[in-house]
């Protein structure tokens, strides 16, 4: 069966430049890391530096996780910190996220789908609903997940708001946002 997308609308392409900017220095903030050992719990991995605003690790036995950090220039501190570090006798793999990363493989503007969901934004590096809602007072539903949020707007136009004044919020920490994809329908 041919999947198909669900209903989206196309972007503009200042919405594309937006997030692509986006993209570029939220990758800025970030360390990948691998090689952890099994048993290395997320609590294990932030004790590595100070710096460190969240440990990103998609499963409790993933050995790798992602690394948060405030801004580029603590990022690449942390890099030269971490790049030969061992964790229980294991030595750790560090790279950047991103165009500095060792294997990073440039994504064209063409391959990011042009089409948008227009009244829900993916939230990235919040904490809470309380953060969310703080940011953009105008959400409509909100779902939280680890350091994201899915935020549907009760319009449109106040998802557009919330997209174009989100480079101007402050919280403790940077925060990203971008327009979230129809996800394939099968028939």
């Amino acid at each position: 069966k041919k999947a198909k997308l669900s209903a989206g609308v196309q972007a503009d392409k200042k919405v594309i430049e937006i997030e692509q900017r986006r993209r570029l220095k939220r990758n800025k903030c970030r360390l990948f890391l691998k090689d952890l050992p099994l048993e290395s719990s997320i609590a294990d991995v932030k004790a590595l530096s100070k710096d460190i605003i969240h440990v990103f690790k998609p499963l409790e036995k993933s050995r790798f996780c992602f690394l948060i950090f405030a801004n580029e220039k603590i990022c690449e501190k942390n890099y030269e910190k971490l790049k030969n570090i061992t964790m229980n006798g294991t030595k750790l793999t560090v790279d950047f996220m991103g165009e500095k990363g060792k294997n990073f493989k440039p994504t064209a503007t063409s391959e990011i789908s042009s089409l948008i969901n227009p009244t829900e934004l993916y939230v990235g590096d919040v904490c809470s609903k309380e953060e969310v809602l703080q940011a953009f007072p105008s959400a409509g539903s909100i779902k939280m997940h680890d350091m994201y949020a899915f935020v549907k707007f009760p319009t449109a136009e106040a998802a557009r708001e919330a997209f174009n004044c989100a480079d101007n919020v402050k919280l403790s920490r940077p925060i990203y946002v971008f327009y979230t994809r129809p996800k394939e329908v099968r028939n």
